[in-house]
């Protein structure tokens, strides 16, 4: 006859214990979403470091050496200068 209250009790137990799971898994969510916001951040900024990289690549192609060597002495050293900081690897017509 005494088992009535002790079921009870455990009755009770249960239904803590599985609200207490569905507030972990609620907070699991939330943390995933976050994650996949930080993932989206990051695509963001590999597309703005590529888009840098092209406009790099077409100042580069741009400056060809005939338009280095119709520029008068006394500016050209300027411009080999800017070539130099926009492309490393290209070398100015001495």
């Amino acid at each position: 006859m005494n088992s009535g209250p002790a079921m009870d009790t455990s009755l009770q137990q249960q239904q803590q214990q599985q609200q207490q799971q569905q507030q972990q898994q609620q907070l699991q969510q939330q943390q995933q979403q976050q994650q996949q916001q930080q993932q989206q951040q990051q695509q963001q900024q590999q597309q703005q470091q590529q888009q840098q990289q092209q406009q790099q690549q077409q100042q580069c192609n741009g400056s060809s050496s005939r338009r280095v060597s119709s520029v008068p002495s006394s500016s050209r050293s300027k411009c080999r200068l800017r070539i130099d900081w926009f492309c490393p690897n290209f070398i100015a017509p001495s």
